[in-house]
């Protein structure tokens, strides 16, 4: 069993149709219909004592919104990608995903690929291509709950918490939206005291790997916030102490001013960009 098998709760709901309703409408034809009506002979057309008391039909049920439907192009692509994993664990949720409530399962299974099984730059892509299917909510939680679970991910499955900060990098690359507070938060995380002084040098490659990604989409989309993010990485690189985590914090600060590319001689020096 996976270290951090996430629970996606299955909600379902199952509409309990009864012959009840069914009952006025059959004693009603049962008493009036034929010789055995119950009236005596000769007074089949008598006006009636008392009327009979209308029955309520239920309500038909409300429509709900209709949701964004994704092209048979984009549904064949998705499931030769999801098949192509060969995810073992979710075979079943991932033949179903389209058309059933398990694909946020699905989604919950991916982002657990990614994270521990490896593969978390193609998972990332496919991921994009399922943006606006129902499986991006189970995506999304479980990245939350993976973040949740830093400080124990990174104590205790250290390999496991790299391929997370790639996966959140790639995953914004590759859907945007409100994935870019991971982002920031991953940010956040390791540049400010107690974490910044016990920093390794794995940690700070994935955050110059992410500015190298996404730096670009960033400075478009959230400058203001970027501001905030470039002031945290010049404090970081005034507070650090080791002079080997001060060099690659500089070369975050660099990055801006470079256009989000790294210079050739950072490269060769100390940066070994990682790939799944």
């Amino acid at each position: 069993m996976p270290v951090f098998c996430l629970r996606v709760r299955h909600r379902s709901k199952v509409l309990d149709h009864t012959d009840s309703q069914l009952l006025p409408f059959t004693s009603f034809f049962q008493k009036s219909s034929g010789s055995g009506s119950g009236l005596p002979a000769g007074r089949e057309h008598a006006t009636p004592v008392a009327s009979e008391k209308r029955v309520k039909l239920p309500s038909p049920p409300k429509k709900e919104p209709k949701k964004k439907v994704m092209t048979e192009r984009e549904m064949a692509d998705a499931a030769a990608g999801l098949r192509a994993l060969k995810i073992g664990a979710a075979s079943t949720e991932i033949e179903e995903w389209i058309a059933s409530d398990l694909a946020e399962s699905v989604g919950s299974a991916l982002c657990q690929h990614a994270i521990e099984g490896g593969g978390g730059r193609v998972v990332a892509k496919l991921c994009g291509a399922l943006r606006d299917s129902p499986s991006a909510f189970g995506l999304l939680s479980s990245v939350s709950q993976y973040f949740e679970c830093r400080d124990r991910l990174r104590a205790d499955h250290f390999r496991m918490w790299i391929s997370f900060l790639a996966f959140v990098a790639d995953l914004y690359a590759n859907i945007g939206g409100e994935l870019v507070n991971f982002v920031f938060q991953v940010f956040d995380y390791l540049l400010r005291a107690p974490i910044l002084e016990t920093l390794k040098i794995e940690e700070l490659e994935s955050l110059i790997s992410a500015l190298l990604s996404v730096g670009y989409d960033l400075e478009r989309e959230c400058p203001d916030q970027l501001s905030l993010l470039k002031d945290l990485i010049r404090d970081a690189f005034i507070d650090v102490s080791e002079p080997w985590a001060r060099k690659m914090i500089l070369l975050l600060l660099e990055l801006g001013a470079s256009g989000w590319k790294l210079p050739a001689e950072a490269n060769e020096y100390y940066f070994l960009q990682t790939t799944n």
